[in-house]
């Protein structure tokens, strides 16, 4: 979906991108390096690689030829891809105030009173989820609407009429990050409790002294 949808999103390819290389990283620390590379080749990725390159340029040559410009979003308002919204921002914000405090410590108290590997996992993705939330509350604008220039409704100020989209974009950047950083905790994960049989990290300190 990601993926698929990267043109209503800003820096949705990289998403995409992101989120299919960490699937090859949880392989790497799940399994090793010498598993992975048997059943998945280099060359077979650098192929994957070069298929994709060779799509964008040829996506964005097609808008080129059917609307006079490079890259145009030739795409936007068919049933499968969807249509960008026009107007002001659908309901209000209301994950702002107290609540991304409320993640922050939820987190914090998982990744510091419990024992649980899977729970310290979860708590620093709340963590995550608080931060993000922070993020979007102070790029928030009441009334504001996507910051896309190309799509803008008619009688809109700029910039006061639009909301900031840097914390948006460090927001995006954020989720991924987190992803990739989940997987990985999870993958090591994975490696502990197959090396001592336990997610317990008091057991799992002392078996390792």
């Amino acid at each position: 979906y990601i993926i698929m949808h990267g043109h209503l999103t800003p820096g949705g390819g990289f998403q995409g991108g992101s989120v299919a290389a960490s699937a090859i990283v949880m392989l790497i620390a799940a399994y090793g390096y010498r598993k992975v590379d048997e059943r998945v080749k280099e060359n077979s990725l650098a192929c994957i690689e070069s298929i994709g390159a060779v799509i964008f340029v040829a996506v964005a040559f097609v808008g080129l030829f059917m609307a006079a410009s490079f890259m145009y979003n030739f795409l936007v308002g068919s049933p499968f891809f969807g249509e960008i919204p026009h107007g002001g921002n659908t309901g209000i914000l209301n994950s702002g105030g107290i609540l991304p405090i409320l993640n922050i410590a939820v987190g914090l108290y998982a990744v510091l009173f419990k024992r649980n590997l899977i729970k310290i996992a979860v708590g620093i993705t709340i963590i995550e989820s608080g931060v993000n939330l922070f993020l979007i509350t102070l790029g928030y604008r009441k009334g504001g609407v996507a910051p896309i220039y190309t799509n803008l409704p008619p009688n809109v100020e700029i910039p006061k009429g639009m909301v900031l989209p840097v914390p948006q974009a460090l927001t995006l950047t954020s989720i991924v990050i987190g992803v990739a950083v989940l997987a990985l905790i999870l993958s090591f994960t994975m490696k502990i409790y197959e090396h001592y049989k336990s997610l317990d990290s008091h057991i799992v300190r002392r078996l390792k002294e």
